[in-house]
């Protein structure tokens, strides 16, 4: 059996109104909202198969995130970026299941969000690099 999950988010959210010390500061209107992209898509694909009493999964997920601003005033730009991740998940008959699961499998770079103690600097929370987790269990 197979599944898809899509999760889409669009927005362009813009600044109306913005007040800097109580004082309003319209050379702010207008620009982007910091740290929220205007496109957002997570897909997950998964496929699921018996081989005898044994269930397998193969699943995999898919972020994409367009660029955005680390700042109000527009001028630190933090870049988009795809991440994948996938994995396997086997099941026994008698209640063990194995399970490889691979994050950020391509290895990509990119921030999730700006530095909060200085949003015009370049540099926040980073995607963590390529990891494989190996993991086994006994349901019961």
């Amino acid at each position: 059996e197979f599944n898809l999950g899509v999760l889409a988010t669009y927005q362009d959210a813009k600044i109306r109104k913005a007040l800097v010390n109580g004082v309003p500061n319209t050379a702010l209107q207008g620009n982007r909202v910091m740290r929220q992209p205007k496109l957002q898509l997570r897909l997950s694909p998964s496929y699921e198969l018996a081989i005898g009493d044994w269930n397998v999964n193969l699943y995999g997920a898919a972020a994409i995130v367009d660029d955005r601003f680390g700042d109000l005033a527009n001028t630190t730009v933090l870049k988009g970026f795809t991440k994948v991740d996938a994995g396997i998940k086997v099941e026994t008959p008698w209640g063990v299941f194995g399970q490889v699961h691979a994050d950020n499998l391509f290895n990509s770079h990119g921030l999730t969000e700006g530095d909060p103690r200085n949003p015009a600097a370049p540099n926040g929370r980073p995607i963590l690099g390529r990891s494989f987790r190996f993991s086994v269990g006994y349901d019961f």
